[in-house]
């Protein structure tokens, strides 16, 4: 593997360690019983041969991906929604737009321009002042279902699905998801499964992430 592969592959790797999803369901009231979604997976260890803040590592890596995302499309499933950039929550996990009819794209991801590695996007599925959002329908995705993504360049990007997986949210591949290298793709992540309404002492969530992946064919 070359240098820039091995450094491509550490930052993916510090990625993974800092990264809880963020939740589904947008934050709610203390009081609040139907909170139905943080999908998570523990982190793992960060790497101690990494004495730079792991921000800074994200930081730099923003500054190579292509232009960033700012529509999605996929016309099979009825969504059609606005891409928001988002960093991290103060609790190290990936953040997301407060609505559930907006996708945030993890802007330490690649762009959907990027000769390599995942664009990330991620969305609630509900939220108590909305309801239901549109990426409640990605839990009918269903591989060769067509995928539409435009950048901030006005140049549209088309993927075909691939996989359509739900794992426990402990279980989840962080690695896998956030990765900066191999084909550019395309991978969309939301909540399903069971819920739990006795999880963290009544807050709730579902059990399982949908994780729906998709190769870029232009």
């Amino acid at each position: 593997m070359s240098r820039s592969g091995r450094t491509a592959r550490a930052i993916g790797l510090v990625v993974a360690g800092l990264l809880l999803l963020g939740g589904c369901a947008a934050p709610e009231p203390a009081t609040a019983p139907e909170q139905r979604i943080t999908p998570s997976a523990s982190p793992s260890t960060q790497p101690t041969t990494i004495e730079r803040d792991p921000r800074d590592v994200l930081d730099a890596l923003a500054s190579r991906v292509a232009p960033a995302p700012v529509a999605l499309s996929i016309p099979d499933l009825g969504i059609d929604m606005a891409v928001l950039p988002q960093g991290l929550d103060d609790r190290g996990r990936m953040a997301l737009p407060a609505s559930a009819f907006d996708v945030g794209w993890y802007q330490y991801s690649a762009g959907p321009g990027a000769s390599q590695g995942a664009t990330v996007l991620a969305s609630h599925v509900f939220t108590v002042a909305e309801g239901e959002g549109p990426f409640l329908n990605l839990l009918g995705a269903q591989p060769g279902q067509l995928v539409s993504v435009v950048d901030a360049e006005g140049v549209q990007h088309e993927y075909r699905i691939t996989t359509v997986e739900q794992i426990p949210k402990d279980d989840v591949p962080l690695d896998r998801i956030f990765t900066t290298v191999g084909d550019p793709h395309l991978v969309m992540v939301t909540c399903g499964g069971d819920y739990d309404s006795g999880y963290a002492g009544g807050v709730g969530r579902y059990e399982d992430n949908v994780i729906v992946t998709a190769e870029r064919l232009s």
